[in-house]
């Protein structure tokens, strides 16, 4: 991508927008904006609020680790270097190398196993509009 004509701002371009998703989740996340599209029943009900936080759990690890690979990004951009350019695999590696790696990389997994039990809560609970 870096060869093309204008390759480097493409890619600062995808570092921001990348950043732009992770910082709309993590609002998103704070907010707990995404109750808004639950109807809780039954059991879903009585557990509200810790449905809530696995919610905003998940989608803050999620936020967290699409904004680490939007730092890459950015980083590649402005060195002009393709090689230091991440995907989600290198950037869990890369956690796992930093001093409190092991630590990090248990909160992310853990965060990530929450984005999974929030996603089937949405399979569950979440309210779909239908345009008649």
């Amino acid at each position: 991508m870096l060869q093309l004509p204008g390759g480097q701002l493409l890619l600062g371009l995808a570092g921001v927008a990348l950043l732009a998703v992770a910082a709309h989740q993590l609002y998103n996340a704070y907010e707990a904006r995404f109750m808004k599209r639950m109807a809780l029943t039954d059991v879903g009900a009585q557990y509200k609020g810790t449905l809530k936080r696995i919610g905003q759990l998940g989608i803050a690890a999620r936020g967290l680790l699409l904004g680490l690979v939007g730092v890459f990004l950015l980083v590649a951009a402005w060195r002009s270097q393709a090689s230091v350019v991440i995907g989600t695999a290198e950037a869990l590696a890369w956690l796992r190398e930093q001093p409190a790696g092991q630590f990090l990389l248990g909160a992310v997994a853990l965060g990530t196993l929450c984005y999974g039990v929030w996603c089937l809560t949405q399979a569950l609970y979440r309210r779909i509009k239908v345009a008649d």
